[in-house]
């Protein structure tokens, strides 16, 4: 019973593990599969419960006493009536019995029937091309690599060499202290630290002009919304394409996951295949009463059943377990 409780509980996991399968006749199959598997449980759990009860039949034993006692009488007419009445009765007890036997063992074989009739692992067909779309999409990934490696160092150097135009560009901030010091000199010509200030003027005057008419900051701030508009493009595409790549992974995890459900579904069905055989096994022993030989037939009928009926009980009570 342990392997057929984790054959089941394999299969509602994967079952249920698929609700969003992308292919729609497989989403049917796995639905039909839990149907048919809780169909199956039922017609198993049906015999299980319905047979032992079935078998169980003190009465008919009672009958078998009454008829070997009677068979010890005379054998005066109503003697023989009353055993002709006592065996009909035993064949009709012994037939009900087989009858509700043989509904049982139809109904759990047309079960299992039509769970072998579900199948969602044939999937084999569909496996190479998803794996030929995965090599081409990793392709096409590993050849933007290098155009996207360098664009970016690219921007960086341009990011770098702005960072620096605008670090210059502080010196700005030293044009008042320049003006400022040509008001001192109109101001106090003859201070002797004039001569020093003008060397100081002179030559932060030149390094403004310098840093002006050399680095053209515009253009460069040009070229780097260029790059980057061409960086979105690159990144957007490789973002789009590994979406796609992610989407054709996971279809083709999911069909190995189909796969999957092949074999807990086979023993699944073995183990429940078991219950199915003792049933069957049952009716071959004891086919309908010849009344020429119904006492023995009957007596059987009885052991046999007491083993069955303590087969199924056992079962039973692994099954709630």
């Amino acid at each position: 019973m342990t392997t057929l409780n984790t054959a089941r509980a394999q299969l509602r996991h994967l079952a249920e593990a698929l609700t969003d399968i992308y292919l729609p006749v497989k989403h049917e199959a796995l639905k039909g599969l839990l149907t048919e598997l809780g169909n199956t449980d039922k017609a198993a759990l049906d015999s299980l419960a319905l047979v032992p009860g079935l078998l169980d039949n003190d009465g008919l034993q009672d009958l078998l006493s009454a008829l070997a006692r009677l068979k010890g009488d005379p054998p005066d007419e109503q003697t023989l009536k009353a055993i002709d009445e006592i065996s009909a009765e035993i064949e009709s007890q012994v037939q009900a019995a087989r009858s509700g036997l043989d509904s049982r063992a139809r109904d759990l074989d047309d079960a299992l029937v039509n769970l072998a009739h579900v199948n969602v692992g044939d999937v084999d067909h569909l496996i190479p091309p998803i794996e030929a779309e995965l090599a081409r999409l990793d392709a096409v990934i590993a050849a933007q690599e290098g155009p996207l490696a360098k664009l970016l160092e690219q921007e960086g150097m341009l990011n770098t060499l702005i960072a620096d135009i605008e670090a210059i560009s502080l010196w700005d901030k030293f044009k008042t202290l320049a003006d400022s010091l040509k008001a001192l000199i109109d101001i106090d010509p003859r201070n002797p630290l004039i001569g020093s200030i003008k060397a100081g003027i002179e030559g932060l005057g030149n390094m403004l002009n310098l840093a002006s008419e050399s680095l053209k900051y515009e253009h460069l701030v040009r070229q780097r919304e260029r790059i980057q508009a061409q960086l979105d493009d690159l990144q957007g595409n490789a973002r789009q394409l590994r979406l796609q790549r992610q989407a054709e992974s996971r279809k083709l995890e999911q069909l190995k996951q189909l796969k999957l459900i092949e074999a807990p579904q086979q023993s699944y069905a073995q183990e429940i295949g078991k219950l199915l055989e003792a049933l069957k096994r049952f009716q071959a022993l004891h086919p309908a009463l010849a009344l020429e030989h119904i006492e023995a037939q009957a007596s059987a009928f009885i052991a046999n059943g007491r083993v069955l009926s303590d087969y199924l009980n056992e079962l039973r009570r692994a099954w709630r377990s």
